[in-house]
């Protein structure tokens, strides 16, 4: 768990998410929906694992917390809840932003928005970001028990909740017979594609100054060291 290695990662990790992003929107445009549903959907869980690496890179006290929760961050649930946190780290800074716009004349760059967010979430810290595998499934249980649906039953009449990405992932990709006789296939999901792929543009676009920070020296060492303060205060 060097910085070297995590700055790598990091950057495999986003520049994985945007060719995902390209394939699924590649898909769609060829009627491929329920795929392209999928591949948008692991994008963000590539997302998710480049903001933990990232942040494990810059802050040292932080990778051997991120050695300890590796098991937590293969739960996909758990890639999803975090990716939640990332758009709560935008909404957070969103407002002074756009004061900067009003006060000065001009929006803050797409550099300084994205260490501003960072700074955010370091101080969340990764033991936060990373939420424990049974809390996560346990989250996303009680999501459907708030919204009606109970445990995930298989059929065409399945109402799926937008919420739950794991659960539209796996009918995305998989044809399955219930017991019951009731055919699930993938095309259930494929009017999902579009907003999933809006989703991960979201991600990529709110972010997209991260791979330059990457693998640039000098504006690495910039962003590092404001991360770092962040975390002393």
């Amino acid at each position: 768990m060097t910085e070297g290695l995590l700055r790598r990662a990091a950057l495999a990790s986003f520049e994985n998410a945007g060719n995902l992003f390209e394939g699924a929107t590649l898909l769609v445009k060829n009627g491929k929906a329920p795929a392209a549903t999928a591949l948008a959907i692991i994008g963000e869980e590539e997302f998710a694992k480049a903001v933990v690496y990232t942040i494990a890179a810059a802050i040292p006290e932080e990778r051997r917390t991120l050695a300890d929760r590796l098991g937590d961050l293969r739960e996909h649930n758990v890639k999803h809840i975090l990716t939640g946190m990332a758009d709560g780290a935008q909404i957070v800074n969103s407002e002074s932003w756009a004061v900067a716009r009003q006060e000065g004349g001009q929006s803050p760059s797409f550099e300084e928005r994205l260490t501003d967010m960072f700074e955010t979430l370091a101080k969340w810290g990764i033991n936060e970001l990373i939420t424990p595998r049974k809390k996560a499934r346990a989250y996303y249980e009680e999501i459907r028990k708030h919204v009606g649906l109970g445990k995930p039953r298989k059929g065409p009449g399945l109402h799926l909740s937008v919420t739950d990405p794991s659960q539209l992932k796996e009918a995305a990709l998989y044809v399955d017979v219930a017991p019951d006789g009731h055919l699930s296939t993938p095309d259930r999901v494929g009017d999902r594609a579009m907003s999933q792929i809006l989703g991960l543009k979201y991600f990529l676009d709110q972010f997209c100054a991260l791979p330059q920070v990457l693998v640039d020296d000098e504006r690495w060492l910039q962003f590092a060291d404001r991360l770092c303060r962040t975390r002393l205060q």
